[in-house]
């Protein structure tokens, strides 16, 4: 799921890329929820998690509250399942991007579904609504979930935009296995069309500004 905001700039982007004379389509790509939200929680629960469990009982009082609760989720959704359970998910998305990447350089998609987090709030003991679904845990409205997995395909965040609520929004460029370059192009060619930070909120202003960037 994804705030309206976010998909709205989203796509403001996309059309920015296009009449600057990119070739940019929409494209149906099927990454299944539950198998990104599994392999990620079993590439956590093996590696980070693990970190993060042993930091927080070696500094009770000292760490977020949502260090814990994050490996708690990774232990819980990973349910037992091997490192060799989760390489396998992430062959099936593998094979997903790569028909996509047969014919294009690189896919530009949100990084998080959520226009904003409540300041102050750890998102321990509840989830939040993203595009008018609930979501149980925080992270799963972090689309950068599927990009950690997918470890080998680069990936450059760019502001989008700012949502109504005056919280700037990002795209992700994702690139094909170790493309670094590409990501990188995308990204200059973004900030050269849609310039940070002239590009104004929802309701106060055009969609674009005219002013050059502030540095």
């Amino acid at each position: 799921p994804v705030d309206d905001d976010v998909r709205r700039n989203a796509l403001l982007v996309a059309d920015a890329l296009r009449e600057a004379g990119a070739i940019v389509d929409e494209v149906s790509l099927t990454l299944p929820r539950a198998d990104v939200l599994d392999a990620a929680a079993i590439h956590f629960a093996h590696g980070f998690g693990r970190l993060a469990e042993a930091e927080a009982a070696a500094h009770p009082g000292e760490v977020t509250a949502y260090l814990p609760a994050f490996a708690a989720w990774a232990e819980r959704r990973a349910a037992g399942r091997s490192v060799l359970d989760g390489l396998e998910l992430e062959s099936g998305l593998h094979a997903a991007l790569a028909s996509t990447f047969a014919d294009y350089d690189a896919l530009i998609c949100p990084t998080v579904g959520a226009s904003g987090f409540v300041a102050g709030d750890d998102y321990v003991d509840h989830g939040l609504t993203v595009g008018g679904r609930q979501v149980d845990f925080y992270l799963e409205s972090a689309l950068t979930l599927a990009f950690n997995v997918l470890s080998r395909c680069p990936v450059l965040a760019v502001p989008s935009g700012v949502a109504g609520n005056g919280v700037p929004t990002g795209v992700q460029v994702v690139g094909r296995p170790y493309d670094d370059a590409t990501p990188f192009a995308v990204g200059a060619a973004i900030e050269a069309v849609r310039p940070w930070p002239s590009v104004a909120p929802f309701g106060r202003g055009d969609d674009v500004g005219t002013g050059a960037p502030r540095r």
